[in-house]
């Protein structure tokens, strides 16, 4: 429906306009539909930050200058959490709010700070629009002019990690997450099981987009193998390394 198309993209722009704090919390949808470099050419034209969820790991590169880091409710990181339950203007594309996403606890974001559009449809603060599909809406948003916003407090930006052995000390779960951390690079993509493995690999920088997979829920546990095979056949020059257990 182009007329109700045309009348949400009027109230997004206009609320844009006013906000102080927009930020983007990007979904697993925009990469489903490989919009994840469109939604960061938006995001610079108006610096607005970029965070994403678990499930929606490295839909964009999280080297970049705007990345804001995973929110997952109480457990994010404190910056990553001020910066999404304190925007006044919240734009969700393509996010599924599992139970994961929110680790467990209600949403501390209100109807009325949240533009959400996904697979299931478009809600603009109380407004429900319907017939707009999910690339429409987000393809003709992307290509609008934003005016330029103060970016908040960020987090430090993702360093290369070094590792150093240290003989006779015992193995633990953080140091392996940190070697594996000191060797990733673009060529390599990570593909985690549900549980312990997901929670630490959400700390691992990934360098590039799209090189996380993971499942959503605790019911798609074991999917990682399968999973990295799926990554060796799609992308045969891509290392998987795969985190089971």
């Amino acid at each position: 429906d182009q007329e109700n198309l045309q009348e949400a993209l009027k109230e997004v722009v206009g609320w844009l306009s006013e906000a102080k704090q927009p930020v983007i919390l990007a979904g697993v949808e925009l990469s489903r539909y490989d919009l994840g470099e469109r939604l960061i050419r938006f995001a610079e034209k108006a610096d607005i930050p970029v965070a994403t969820t678990l499930l929606s790991k490295s839909v964009v590169n999280e080297r970049h200058p705007l990345f804001a880091g995973i929110y997952s409710g109480p457990s994010s990181q404190e910056t990553t959490r001020k910066i999404i339950e304190e925007s006044d203007c919240l734009l969700m594309f393509g996010v599924m709010l599992t139970d994961i996403s929110l680790c467990f606890k209600p949403a501390k974001f209100k109807k009325r700070q949240v533009v959400s559009v996904s697979l299931d449809g478009l809600r603009i603060r109380n407004h429900t629009f319907t017939n707009i599909q999910f690339a429409d809406f987000c393809n003709s948003l992307f290509k609008l002019e934003i005016a330029k916003k103060d970016l908040p407090i960020m987090p430090p930006a993702k360093e290369k990690v070094t590792f150093e052995p240290k003989p006779d000390t015992k193995i633990t779960t953080s140091r392996m997450f940190l070697k594996i951390n000191s060797i990733l690079d673009k060529n390599m993509a990570i593909v985690a099981d549900i549980g312990d493995s997901l929670f630490g690999a959400a700390d691992l920088t990934v360098h590039h987009r799209n090189n996380f997979l993971s499942p959503a829920f605790y019911t798609s546990m074991g999917s990682a193998i399968p999973g990295a095979l799926g990554v060796q056949t799609a992308l045969p020059d891509v290392r998987p390394v795969v985190i089971v257990g």
